[in-house]
């Protein structure tokens, strides 16, 4: 089971929400809102008091930072650019921001998409940020990430099923006289900023006036439902109904309807104090975009509590991977058993045809093969059907002309030559040279006949094909047999031949 802390920075306090992560399930165990001292020094004793009642190490501890500590800019960019990464939003960052990009850490995240896209990027300077992530880090709760408080406020949608609507509504966290804006559709945020100095009901409407109206400047639609969150939400009710148009049913002073359960010692009304923090929290398990200023310098690298947080799936994953090995390892076994039965049962049935013996023991039935004193007899034939048209080609005469072998049979020791040649006379030369080769000592030319159309003798010849000092192949089984047919006209040529046709 995962732990995930939500962390909100303010000025004089930190908001957390502890959520517990479950199969399918998400708890809220426990809501801290701690005050804290200035300066990194009050952000580290008020961490290190929530990290004392920490029931484990967090899994994962996801922080915000307020919104007037970040530079928020609109921006368009084309897909093709927008692909390209960091260098081309340092490049249109460049001169918007009050501060040198160099020393600048920056993200952005999508609003609309488009053939050009339309994004909010956030930018600090990395010297701010670094503080805070160190001043965590000293109370053994180092940030996975980094965010934007009213930019953050937009997760919502994944802890509440109302706030993935396709109109836009309008989220609206008030605290310590400032308050952040945020507008979301379909579960995107489409306007972030935080306001200050929120004093007054006349300073509260023409803030909200304000923000609604750059809103809708930037491409936005009216806002049919607002939510009211925080310690001062309750102030900024008349605010909205006014500069928004809503009436009193639409402007809401408590949380929607939620897939996230509480623990019994979690007092509900408590939750709609701390919005940012239970987005953040959720961050644990969505997946969603979202602005992250650990970037660049600041980027986690080497944490162990994503792997502690991963450990689970990768047992699994680990489990899986030595079961498939396990189930194909004993599939190869029994194949190779199988195979090794089949041919013990063949050996058997061919020693006991053989040698009326029924031998499955293969080194046994080898020597029983070779016999006392005998030398085992070379299987391969002494000659086979290329070594016979290799030598019928060499052994061409000379100068015979407008010759064809038309078919070629080699089978044990006999060879069967049909041809065509010249004339007789060309028939009877080659039957003189064939008889010079050593393993034809009997060639037997037969009838001729006239080829019809070019007048040329159609011939056969009958070869005893036997080379000496081999064994008869009519006493080994196997023996090479071999039939070629085909239409190759040739003339001899130097030492012999068969090739192109005059």
């Amino acid at each position: 089971m995962a732990l995930y802390l939500g962390i909100e920075l303010s000025e004089g306090q930190l908001r957390v929400v502890r959520l517990r992560g479950q199969y399918r399930k998400l708890a809220i165990e426990a809501i801290y809102r701690l005050p804290r001292e200035p300066g990194p020094d009050g952000i580290t004793m008020a961490a290190q008091a929530i990290r004392a009642s920490l029931p484990q190490t967090p899994d994962g501890v996801f922080v915000a930072v307020q919104g007037s500590d970040v530079s928020l800019r609109p921006l368009s960019l084309p897909k093709a650019l927008l692909r390209r990464g960091p260098k081309v939003l340092a490049a249109e960052l460049d001169g918007q921001i009050p501060f040198e990009i160099d020393s600048a850490v920056m993200d952005a995240q999508v609003v609309r998409d488009g053939e050009v896209s339309e994004l909010i990027a956030a930018a600090t300077r990395v010297e701010r940020v670094r503080a805070v992530i160190d001043a965590f880090k000293a109370a053994d709760l180092e940030p996975r990430e980094v965010g934007v408080m009213p930019l953050a406020l937009g997760e919502l949608s994944s802890a509440f099923v109302e706030l993935n609507s396709a109109d836009p509504i309008l989220l609206l966290h008030a605290y310590e006289g400032r308050a952040d804006v945020c507008v979301i559709a379909n579960g995107r945020t489409q306007f972030a900023r935080t306001i200050t100095g929120q004093n007054t009901p006349a300073v509260r409407e023409r803030s909200v006036r304000q923000s609604l109206g750059a809103h809708l400047a930037s491409g936005g639609s009216s806002v049919v439902t607002a939510y009211l969150f925080g310690e001062d939400g309750h102030l900024f009710q008349e605010a909205v109904e006014k500069a928004s148009g809503l009436d009193v049913t639409a402007v809401r002073m408590y949380p929607p309807a939620g897939t996230v359960a509480l623990a019994p010692e979690v007092n509900p009304e408590e939750l709609r104090l701390v919005p940012t923090a239970l987005a953040l929290a959720m961050r644990g398990v969505s997946k969603a975009s979202r602005i992250d200023l650990r970037k660049g310098p600041l980027e986690l690298k080497g944490n162990t509590t994503i792997l502690r947080e991963r450990a689970p799936m990768l047992a699994m994953l680990a489990g899986a991977v030595m079961l498939t090995w396990v189930g194909a390892t004993a599939a190869r076994y029994y194949a190779s058993a199988s195979e090794r039965d089949r041919l013990t049962s063949a050996l058997a049935l061919v020693t006991q045809e053989v040698f009326e013996e029924r031998i499955t023991d293969p080194q046994q039935a080898i020597a029983k093969a070779r016999g006392t004193g005998e030398m085992l007899q070379d299987p391969l034939p002494p000659a086979d059907a290329f070594d016979v048209i290799g030598t019928i080609s060499s052994k061409i005469p000379e100068g015979t002309r407008n010759h064809d072998i038309t078919q070629l049979e080699v089978s044990d020791e006999r060879v069967q030559v049909q041809g065509i040649a010249a004339t007789v006379q060309d028939r009877d030369s080659i039957v003189e040279a064939l008889k010079t080769y050593e393993c034809f000592p009997t060639v037997t030319p037969g009838r001729t006949q006239a080829n019809p159309g070019d007048g040329r003798q159609q011939y056969t010849l009958d070869v005893e094909f036997r080379c000496p000092g081999r064994a008869s192949s009519a006493r080994r089984p196997g023996a090479a047999a071999a039939t070629t047919a085909g239409n190759n006209t040739g003339s001899s040529s130097g030492a012999g031949g068969s090739s192109g046709s005059n």
